[in-house]
């Protein structure tokens, strides 16, 4: 057969031949085609070989069975305190299922798409929402995301954050928060949907919101104003001057009684006031001048009775210092995450600021039931507002955000627990840069700037 072929073919001219067969292979190629369309197997064919073969820049896809590894963040520019936090609130569960009920829910009204084109809270919920998943951690190793979108955004309205310069990573999770607390649903709703959404309030609360509570004693007459209730969705706590310190004397400080010289105590103030204007009245010689002081003092003594935090109008009150008063804040309502702010700044006697460099000793568990009020309040300005519950009030430590450098510059990076139906990770994460480490290295470190814990069950 094949001698009959090239005694045919030798009497062909060559450029003939090759068409010939070029348009033999054509032909072949366009039959398998047609018959993969029908089939659909070419295309599915195709499809997974590019899944196989596509890779982003940067990425490795082998990993530990069971593990799972977060998205690193790129830098665009000093933008290491936002890469820090986000990473940081990537590893709390329940903040990003709060983030997604409140992107559906906002995004469930009309003219959500006009909102966001104008750079709304909205907008911005979106984009978070959007990074939050993004970085999500999952079982392959992937590519750097650049979050630039997401912080362009915000900086519409903070425009510190597109700065390019170096900024406070606190300042950064407050002005998220915030943004979070003032976008409002605004929803027409029957009697019956707003008996529902009642039930709901807990579930849609930003489980970083607690209550503290605050109460100022005076020292001198034993008063004290009503105790004070305020929302928190963090505690700034105060670092000693010392070479290291736990993270619980640091809560110590923060709710342990202080000394206030330059508080005015108000009862003593209007007692004050009522002496002052009683000597006055008995040396005035003018009869109006009398019967207005006299109609003053009945005003201020019945202040004193009834309530002294009432508004006194025109009547000047006494300038005289009332003496030394007390101060204490404690926690009332535990947070279901907790942000923990160690606040490093340090005034020199020059007026200079610098950075604290104690070391927090850190644990995995942190009990904040030392700190917490019960149900029984104590006004008197010598005492605790609260004692303690023996029942503790357990948290996991969940992450890090960590500084290097001094109090004007330096590095922002961020250690993050991730949990698996198996096994505990701990990661450090700057920027772009991800090293998994153990648990023992992560809460070792010794320059920890923001802690957050996920209250336990």
């Amino acid at each position: 057969m094949d001698i009959i072929i090239q005694k045919k073919i030798r009497g062909i001219p060559l450029g003939i031949l090759i068409v010939s067969f070029g348009a033999l292979f054509v032909g072949i190629l366009s039959a398998r085609t047609a018959i993969g369309f029908l089939t659909g197997k070419e295309t599915i064919n195709k499809v997974k070989k590019r899944r196989k073969t596509r890779k982003v820049v940067g990425e490795n896809n082998k990993g530990g069975e069971g593990k799972r590894y977060p998205r690193t963040l790129y830098n665009l520019g000093n933008t290491c305190f936002a890469n820090s936090v986000l990473q940081s609130l990537s590893s709390l569960n329940l903040f990003c299922e709060y983030v997604e009920n409140k992107n559906k829910e906002l995004s469930s009204g009309s003219m959500v798409r006009i909102r966001r084109k104008q750079g709304s809270d909205e907008e911005i919920i979106w984009e978070l929402y959007n990074v939050l998943k993004e970085i999500e951690p999952t079982e392959k190793r992937r590519g750097v995301f650049v979050p630039k979108e997401f912080l362009r955004i915000l900086g519409g309205k903070a425009p510190w954050v597109w700065s390019r310069e170096e900024q406070d990573a606190q300042e950064f999770f407050q002005i998220i928060t915030q943004t979070l607390e003032g976008a409002k649903i605004e929803k027409k709703q029957s009697l019956k949907q707003i008996s529902e959404s009642e039930k709901e309030t807990e579930r849609r609360r930003n489980p970083f919101s607690g209550l503290a509570a605050s109460k100022i004693a005076c020292v001198r007459c034993g008063y004290t104003a009503s105790l004070r209730h305020y929302s928190i969705d963090s505690i700034s706590l105060p670092v000693p001057r010392v070479g290291s310190c736990r993270v619980e004397d640091c809560l110590k400080l923060y709710t342990g009684i202080d000394e206030l010289e330059d508080f005015r105590c108000r009862r003593c103030v209007l007692e004050a006031t009522v002496k002052e204007k009683k000597e006055e009245a008995e040396k005035t010689s003018g009869k109006r001048k009398r019967e207005r002081l006299e109609k003053e003092i009945i005003q201020v003594e019945d202040a004193l009775k009834n309530d002294p935090e009432k508004e006194l109008g025109t009547i000047e009150l006494s300038g005289k210092l009332t003496g030394p008063s007390t101060r204490q804040t404690m926690i009332a309502r535990a947070p279901k995450l907790l942000c923990l702010h160690l606040n490093r700044s340090l005034i020199l006697n020059t007026g200079d600021v610098v950075k604290n460099p104690a070391k927090i000793v850190l644990g995995s568990k942190l009990n904040l039931s030392p700190f917490l009020t019960t149900g029984h309040l104590d006004t008197r300005p010598l005492r605790p507002i609260s004692q303690s519950s023996p029942q503790p009030t357990m948290y996991t430590l969940t992450a890090i955000v960590s500084h290097d450098g001094s109090h004007s510059s330096g590095h922002y990076y961020a250690y993050k627990r991730v949990d698996t139906n198996s096994t505990v990770q701990w990661f450090r994460v700057a920027d772009s840069n991800l090293n998994e480490v153990s648990e023992s290295i992560a809460i070792g470190v010794t320059n920890a700037f923001m802690l957050f814990y996920t209250k336990d069950i």
